[in-house]
């Protein structure tokens, strides 16, 4: 115990190191000094509590706990690692572990395959989604942490772990035994032509390899002979900033400005610029859909591409993420997330909206002159909002109603054809699963009238109090029922998804949400109307002068 208290008192030193060595360089005072006199101040209140504390506490947990509270008065996105974060993030990043291939979550308390990756050792042995995993190597993973899970689910490749999965439609569990392979988790998820002469590519991550893999996605599409290009960065969390400069490198003619970053440190101040020739001509039209939950690396793409006019930002404001995160090892089984420095888009924007973002008044200019602004994050070009979900969708969701509900059906409907779509009779047995399942969701309001009525009967207000509520409640009831009317396109197009994902592969539910993409029909229209494309990106009116 006292050597892993030295290590953490160790971790402590670096990381007030790290933060006193800026602050001195600002003020000028003696770093070395500051370092002594906080770290005897830490280390008085770290003896004091873990020698005469009331109950007996773990040295090491106290230490990390004071690391946290530490990275915690920094940003939002700093953190400290323990071994299992860092084996998290190497696996973002790098896009490759030893395991199954499978996305999982815990259902009612049992890890639940929500989905097998394509040609992974999860779906050669065929599982399949909505197996529930009851057993890994004979002990039950009832109540046990996702993360638990996942650590016994992966390991070396060419090893082997036994699971037993319960199935719907099937009496009895299986057992499998399945040798590990090394995963490769693809960046581009998606691409093929969604319009006659229109290419789509959809990028997931950017890990490692997500620039290549963009280059061979945009050859395949350049020998379909396309005329116009959608690039997919919605719900794209970010990742590498390497990668992010290797995706836009392959739009952008050569010497441009992608990104520059600014920090404190002088190190941390650097430009990114394009290397390579595009590979498809510029004169080809591009979209670049975003939403809310494209972050980081995905503000890079799109505001290098909209700065440089090599295309239009379709659907909301971005996420407003622009830290660049330095990772630093501390020791074998810790390391620090430390933001190092902001991202600035090629005019100057700053990306990030935590304190950093700028005043939505400030005016940039794209290349070619178009106004931009400033505020953090990227805002379209063209906004074009997506699906509204209520408490009812939401809660639908959060519930992932929908994936059990796929699982129920398929099972019941096992030779369900490509041509599937959700009719009035799919509608009403979905209907039937939610009450057989006891699915309920709240109301705006619902809450109150909850409390109302436990009050009135705690207080017995009589019988005609009592019948007023109930009137109310049935209002209720009907107003759920239009509820779920209003909504019905969104629960037709999630039910289609769910169950084309559980039968057909991640490819065939990302095309079951083709349908309704309303961004995605935007950019479709748009790239085939050159007249009004030359307009949004501001041609038209530059032509005169120029």
């Amino acid at each position: 115990m006292r050597r892993k208290s030295l290590s953490t008192g160790l971790l402590i030193l670096l990381v007030i190191g790290s933060l006193l060595v800026g602050y001195v360089q600002l003020t000028g005072q003696d770093p070395y000094r500051l370092i002594r006199e906080n770290l005897s101040d830490f280390g008085e209140v770290y003896k004091q509590i873990a020698n005469s504390y009331v109950r007996e506490v773990d040295p090491e947990s106290l230490m990390v706990a004071g690391i946290k509270g530490m990275v915690s008065q920094l940003d939002p996105y700093s953190s400290f690692f323990k071994k299992r974060q860092i084996d998290q993030l190497r696996i973002e990043t790098t896009g490759r572990y030893g395991g199954l291939g499978i996305s999982i979550a815990i259902k009612d308390d049992y890890p639940t395959v929500i989905a097998p990756f394509e040609g992974t050792p999860a779906e050669k042995v065929g599982l399949q989604a909505g197996d529930r995993i009851i057993r890994i190597e004979g002990k039950s993973t009832k109540g046990e942490p996702i993360e638990d899970v996942a650590e016994k689910l992966r390991g070396e490749p060419e090893t082997t772990v036994t699971i037993t999965i319960l199935r719907e439609g099937l009496d009895e569990p299986i057992d499998y035994t399945i040798t590990r392979e090394i995963i490769e988790l693809r960046a581009v998820s998606y691409s093929d032509e969604v319009a006659d002469g229109i290419g789509y590519i959809r990028l997931s991550r950017f890990s490692e390899g997500a620039g290549e893999e963009i280059e061979e996605a945009l050859r395949g599409l350049k020998e379909k002979g396309i005329k116009g290009i959608i690039l997919d960065l919605r719900g794209n969390p970010g990742g590498l900033l390497t990668e992010a400069v290797s995706v836009a490198d392959r739009f952008l003619k050569r010497g441009r400005v992608i990104v520059f970053t600014k920090g404190r440190i002088e190190g941390q101040n650097r430009k990114y610029y394009s290397e390579k020739d595009p590979i498809i001509p510029e004169e080809i039209p591009m979209v670049v859909l975003v939403d809310g939950a494209s972050a980081s690396a995905s503000e890079i793409v799109a505001g290098a591409i909209q700065e440089s006019d090599r295309g239009l930002i379709v659907g909301t404001p971005t996420f407003g993420k622009g830290c660049v995160q330095t990772v630093i090892a501390l020791s074998e089984t810790s390391a620090l997330k430390l933001t190092t420095a902001y991202y600035y888009t090629p005019s100057g924007r700053c990306i990030n909206k935590e304190d950093h973002g700028q005043d939505k008044s400030q005016v940039f200019r794209t290349a070619g002159g178009r106004i931009i602004y400033g505020g953090g994050g990227i805002t379209p070009d063209v906004e074009v909002k997506a699906w509204e979900l209520n408490n009812l969708i939401v809660e639908l969701l959060r519930k992932r109603m929908f994936f059990s509900f796929a699982v129920h059906y398929a099972a019941l409907h096992p030779n369900i054809g490509r041509d599937f779509d959700v009719n009035y009779q799919v509608l009403s047995e979905f209907r039937s699963f939610l009450k057989e399942k006891g699915f309920d969701y709240k109301m705006e309001g619902e809450s109150y009238l909850d409390s109302l009525e436990s009050i009135v009967r705690q207080e017995n207000y009589g019988q005609q109090v009592e019948t007023t509520l109930q009137k109310l409640r049935e209002e209720l009831w009907e107003k759920k029922e239009e509820d779920f009317q209003r909504n019905e396109d969104f629960i037709r197009m999630a039910i289609r998804r769910e169950v084309a994902s559980r039968l057909w592969g991640q490819r065939a539910r990302i095309e079951a949400g083709f349908p309704e993409d309303a961004q995605l029909h935007q950019a479709i229209e748009i790239l085939k109307d050159p007249g009004r494309y030359a307009q949004e990106m501001g041609l038209v009116a530059r032509s005169d002068g120029d």
